[in-house]
């Protein structure tokens, strides 16, 4: 729900922001979005699971959106299906790594039990959403041109596809 709605703000929301200012403080609320779900409980209201859900998958998908467009940015048009699968197949990447490294970090919570109770899963929350926030060193990488929003100049916003 989050994610769908995102795609109607994207744009406007990278233009204002620009790319790297954007991406650095996104990765942050991102990154505090997935920690938080470390704090559900049985007794948590639905109701705040499905905001703290939807408000996080929100932040997320533009998160996504803006590497996608940087990805594409300075790909010529021949080279754009080879550009695709990596791009596709290195967001998979780190997505398995994310489930693997949270896999673990419960293994270890779980500390031999049978079952892991609610609390186990509390550490691979907090582990991988520091892993999220660890993007801000890349992004505030980015050339100083993709941070500026009044500049024309910006490649991936002056040659975007997606509106942007």
């Amino acid at each position: 729900v989050g994610a769908m709605g995102m795609k109607t703000l994207a744009a406007r929301i990278i233009r204002t922001f620009g790319f790297r200012n954007l991406m650095t403080v996104n990765a942050v609320i991102s990154a505090v979005f997935l920690a938080a779900c470390a704090l559900f409980t049985v007794t948590t209201p639905l109701l705040l699971i499905f905001i703290i859900l939807v408000v996080g998958g929100f932040f997320r998908s533009l998160q996504f959106t803006s590497m996608n467009i940087l990805a594409y940015a300075d790909i010529p048009r021949e080279e754009m299906s080879q550009a695709t699968s990596f791009s596709s197949m290195a967001q998979q990447l780190s997505l398995s790594v994310g489930v693997g490294v949270a896999a673990l970090i419960l293994h270890i919570a779980i500390g031999g039990a049978p079952l892991p109770n609610a609390g186990d899963f509390l550490p691979a929350f907090l582990v991988v959403g520091g892993l999220a926030a660890l993007s801000t060193f890349a992004t505030r990488r980015l050339a100083s041109a993709s941070a500026d929003p009044s500049n024309p100049t910006r490649s991936p916003i002056a040659t975007n596809s997606c509106g942007v």
